[in-house]
Protein backbone atom coordinates (compact mmCIF):
# COMPACT_ATOMS: atom_id res chain seq x y z
CA UNK A 1 0.00 0.00 0.00
CA UNK A 2 1.40 3.33 -0.87
CA UNK A 3 1.23 5.95 2.44
CA UNK A 4 -0.15 9.44 1.85
CA UNK A 5 3.23 10.73 1.32
CA UNK A 6 3.63 8.96 -1.50
CA UNK A 7 0.43 9.07 -2.98
CA UNK A 8 1.61 13.05 -3.14
CA UNK A 9 4.96 12.85 -4.14
CA UNK A 10 4.00 10.18 -7.55
CA UNK A 11 0.73 11.93 -7.97
CA UNK A 12 1.72 13.06 -11.61
CA UNK A 13 2.04 9.89 -12.70
CA UNK A 14 -0.59 7.78 -10.32
CA UNK A 15 -3.49 9.94 -12.49
CA UNK A 16 -1.98 8.54 -15.59
CA UNK A 17 -4.26 5.54 -16.43
CA UNK A 18 -0.57 3.48 -17.61
CA UNK A 19 0.53 3.62 -13.93
CA UNK A 20 -2.24 4.61 -11.36
CA UNK A 21 -2.11 3.25 -7.81
CA UNK A 22 -1.10 -0.22 -8.47
CA UNK A 23 1.61 -0.03 -11.37
CA UNK A 24 3.33 2.62 -8.56
CA UNK A 25 3.54 0.40 -6.03
CA UNK A 26 5.08 -1.87 -8.78
CA UNK A 27 7.66 0.39 -9.40
CA UNK A 28 7.86 1.05 -5.37
CA UNK A 29 8.81 -2.58 -5.14
CA UNK A 30 11.04 -3.10 -8.13
CA UNK A 31 14.57 -4.31 -7.96
CA UNK A 32 16.99 -2.92 -11.21
CA UNK A 33 20.39 -3.77 -11.42
CA UNK A 34 22.54 -1.04 -12.91
CA UNK A 35 26.16 -2.01 -14.04
CA UNK A 36 28.47 -0.38 -16.57
CA UNK A 37 29.67 3.47 -17.49
CA UNK A 38 28.85 5.41 -14.57
CA UNK A 39 28.02 8.57 -17.24
CA UNK A 40 25.30 6.30 -18.25
CA UNK A 41 24.12 5.18 -14.88
CA UNK A 42 24.37 7.46 -13.14
CA UNK A 43 21.22 9.53 -15.53
CA UNK A 44 19.38 6.23 -15.84
CA UNK A 45 19.30 6.03 -11.78
CA UNK A 46 18.37 9.31 -10.80
CA UNK A 47 15.62 8.95 -13.67
CA UNK A 48 14.16 5.84 -12.15
CA UNK A 49 14.73 7.03 -8.68
CA UNK A 50 12.68 10.31 -9.12
CA UNK A 51 10.03 7.61 -10.77
CA UNK A 52 9.80 5.86 -7.45
CA UNK A 53 12.08 2.97 -7.96
CA UNK A 54 12.51 1.23 -4.72
CA UNK A 55 15.93 -0.98 -4.94
CA UNK A 56 18.39 0.08 -7.51
CA UNK A 57 21.83 -2.57 -7.24
CA UNK A 58 24.98 -1.15 -8.49
CA UNK A 59 27.72 -3.27 -9.91
CA UNK A 60 30.91 -2.31 -11.17
CA UNK A 61 30.08 1.69 -11.21
CA UNK A 62 32.70 3.73 -10.52
CA UNK A 63 31.82 6.10 -7.13
CA UNK A 64 28.61 4.08 -6.63
CA UNK A 65 28.75 5.14 -2.71
CA UNK A 66 28.27 8.68 -3.55
CA UNK A 67 25.83 8.08 -6.47
CA UNK A 68 23.99 5.84 -3.84
CA UNK A 69 23.59 9.04 -1.11
CA UNK A 70 22.47 11.54 -3.48
CA UNK A 71 19.68 8.99 -4.58
CA UNK A 72 18.65 8.54 -1.25
CA UNK A 73 18.42 12.20 -0.81
CA UNK A 74 16.56 12.17 -4.04
CA UNK A 75 14.30 10.38 -2.99
CA UNK A 76 13.73 9.03 0.70
CA UNK A 77 11.93 5.80 -0.94
CA UNK A 78 15.29 4.89 -2.90
CA UNK A 79 17.34 2.14 -1.50
CA UNK A 80 20.24 1.79 -2.81
CA UNK A 81 22.69 -1.44 -2.85
CA UNK A 82 26.37 -2.22 -4.21
CA UNK A 83 26.46 -5.89 -4.99
CA UNK A 84 29.59 -7.82 -6.80
CA UNK A 85 27.95 -11.11 -8.75
CA UNK A 86 25.83 -11.07 -11.33
CA UNK A 87 24.50 -14.02 -9.79
CA UNK A 88 21.88 -11.24 -7.77
CA UNK A 89 20.03 -11.06 -11.64
CA UNK A 90 17.79 -13.97 -10.17
CA UNK A 91 16.53 -11.43 -7.33
CA UNK A 92 16.05 -8.68 -10.19
CA UNK A 93 13.19 -7.06 -12.06
CA UNK A 94 15.54 -6.18 -14.91
CA UNK A 95 19.35 -5.08 -15.62
CA UNK A 96 20.61 -1.89 -17.09
CA UNK A 97 24.07 -2.36 -18.52
CA UNK A 98 26.18 0.41 -19.99
CA UNK A 99 28.95 -1.17 -21.83
CA UNK A 100 29.89 -2.90 -25.34
CA UNK A 101 32.71 -5.96 -23.47
CA UNK A 102 32.56 -9.00 -22.02
CA UNK A 103 30.43 -7.63 -18.65
CA UNK A 104 27.91 -7.36 -20.78
CA UNK A 105 28.19 -10.98 -22.10
CA UNK A 106 28.15 -12.36 -18.26
CA UNK A 107 24.75 -10.06 -17.99
CA UNK A 108 23.31 -11.39 -20.97
CA UNK A 109 24.10 -14.87 -20.14
CA UNK A 110 22.94 -14.18 -16.43
CA UNK A 111 19.74 -12.83 -17.80
CA UNK A 112 18.77 -15.41 -20.23
CA UNK A 113 19.12 -18.02 -17.19
CA UNK A 114 17.23 -16.28 -14.99
CA UNK A 115 14.61 -15.28 -17.53
CA UNK A 116 15.08 -11.31 -16.99
CA UNK A 117 15.48 -8.26 -19.15
CA UNK A 118 18.49 -6.42 -20.38
CA UNK A 119 17.89 -2.91 -21.02
CA UNK A 120 21.85 -2.55 -22.72
CA UNK A 121 23.48 0.69 -24.01
CA UNK A 122 26.79 1.89 -25.49
CA UNK A 123 28.07 5.38 -25.54
CA UNK A 124 30.62 5.90 -28.03
CA UNK A 125 31.89 9.85 -28.01
CA UNK A 126 29.49 11.54 -29.32
CA UNK A 127 26.89 8.19 -30.53
CA UNK A 128 25.02 6.18 -28.18
CA UNK A 129 23.36 2.69 -28.46
CA UNK A 130 20.21 1.19 -26.63
CA UNK A 131 18.49 -1.75 -26.87
CA UNK A 132 16.31 -4.08 -25.21
CA UNK A 133 17.06 -7.68 -24.61
CA UNK A 134 16.63 -11.08 -23.34
CA UNK A 135 13.20 -10.20 -23.35
CA UNK A 136 10.56 -12.31 -25.34
CA UNK A 137 11.56 -13.09 -28.63
CA UNK A 138 14.16 -10.58 -28.41
CA UNK A 139 17.68 -11.41 -29.32
CA UNK A 140 20.67 -11.53 -26.22
CA UNK A 141 23.82 -9.65 -26.53
CA UNK A 142 25.77 -12.60 -28.25
CA UNK A 143 23.11 -11.39 -31.16
CA UNK A 144 23.42 -8.67 -31.01
CA UNK A 145 27.42 -8.06 -30.93
CA UNK A 146 27.95 -9.88 -34.12
CA UNK A 147 26.19 -7.38 -36.30
CA UNK A 148 27.43 -4.60 -34.69
CA UNK A 149 30.62 -2.48 -35.55
CA UNK A 150 33.31 -2.46 -33.32
CA UNK A 151 32.71 -0.28 -30.13
CA UNK A 152 35.08 2.58 -29.31
CA UNK A 153 35.68 4.09 -26.02
CA UNK A 154 34.00 6.98 -25.03
CA UNK A 155 36.61 10.02 -25.28
CA UNK A 156 36.75 12.34 -21.97
CA UNK A 157 37.18 14.84 -24.23
CA UNK A 158 34.47 15.02 -26.68
CA UNK A 159 31.75 17.41 -25.24
CA UNK A 160 29.59 16.13 -26.55
CA UNK A 161 30.09 12.73 -24.53
CA UNK A 162 27.90 13.46 -21.23
CA UNK A 163 24.94 14.83 -23.23
CA UNK A 164 25.14 11.57 -24.98
CA UNK A 165 25.12 9.72 -22.25
CA UNK A 166 22.19 11.32 -20.51
CA UNK A 167 20.61 10.69 -23.15
CA UNK A 168 21.11 7.39 -23.63
CA UNK A 169 20.63 6.68 -19.72
CA UNK A 170 16.97 9.14 -20.10
CA UNK A 171 16.03 6.12 -22.77
CA UNK A 172 17.42 3.20 -20.48
CA UNK A 173 15.25 4.30 -17.30
CA UNK A 174 11.87 5.06 -19.47
CA UNK A 175 12.34 1.52 -21.13
CA UNK A 176 13.03 0.35 -17.67
CA UNK A 177 10.13 1.82 -16.42
CA UNK A 178 8.03 0.33 -18.91
CA UNK A 179 9.23 -3.09 -18.71
CA UNK A 180 8.39 -3.29 -14.55
CA UNK A 181 4.60 -1.20 -15.57
CA UNK A 182 4.36 -4.17 -18.46
CA UNK A 183 3.59 -1.40 -20.95
CA UNK A 184 4.03 -2.47 -24.58
CA UNK A 185 6.02 -0.49 -27.25
CA UNK A 186 9.23 -1.38 -25.86
CA UNK A 187 12.75 -1.75 -27.80
CA UNK A 188 12.47 -5.21 -28.18
CA UNK A 189 14.93 -6.32 -30.41
CA UNK A 190 15.46 -2.90 -32.11
CA UNK A 191 18.91 -1.04 -31.34
CA UNK A 192 17.91 2.53 -31.29
CA UNK A 193 20.92 5.09 -32.05
CA UNK A 194 21.42 7.98 -31.28
CA UNK A 195 23.56 10.73 -32.57
CA UNK A 196 24.58 14.36 -30.98
CA UNK A 197 26.25 15.85 -33.75
CA UNK A 198 23.92 15.13 -36.34
CA UNK A 199 20.99 15.15 -33.93
CA UNK A 200 19.33 12.20 -34.93
CA UNK A 201 17.86 8.98 -33.88
CA UNK A 202 17.88 5.54 -36.13
CA UNK A 203 16.29 2.29 -35.38
CA UNK A 204 17.83 -1.00 -36.54
CA UNK A 205 15.79 -3.91 -36.16
CA UNK A 206 17.96 -6.80 -34.83
CA UNK A 207 16.41 -10.76 -34.70
CA UNK A 208 18.01 -13.62 -32.30
CA UNK A 209 20.05 -15.50 -34.55
CA UNK A 210 18.82 -19.22 -34.76
CA UNK A 211 22.56 -20.15 -34.41
CA UNK A 212 23.42 -18.38 -31.64
CA UNK A 213 25.27 -20.77 -28.72
CA UNK A 214 23.40 -18.37 -25.92
CA UNK A 215 19.85 -18.06 -27.15
CA UNK A 216 19.14 -19.85 -30.59
CA UNK A 217 18.24 -23.14 -31.37
CA UNK A 218 21.66 -24.67 -30.70
CA UNK A 219 21.37 -23.40 -26.90
CA UNK A 220 21.10 -25.34 -23.81
CA UNK A 221 17.48 -25.28 -22.49
CA UNK A 222 16.84 -22.42 -20.49
CA UNK A 223 13.98 -19.57 -19.30
CA UNK A 224 14.83 -17.16 -21.94
CA UNK A 225 11.38 -15.69 -21.58
CA UNK A 226 9.59 -12.35 -20.81
CA UNK A 227 9.99 -12.06 -16.79
CA UNK A 228 6.04 -11.39 -15.27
Amino acid sequence: MLTDAQIERYSRQIILPQVGGRGQERLCAATVILSGAASVVEPAATYLAAAGLGNLWFHAVDGADRLIAQLHELNRDCRGRIISETGAVNEATAVVEARHHAAASDFSSACLRFARPLVWSVVTRSTGMAALLCHGDAPCFGCLRIRMPPAMDPSSHDVFGDLTSAFIGSVQATETIKLVLGLGGTTDGRVLTYDAIAGTVDEVRVRRDPGCTACGRTAAPSRHHAHD
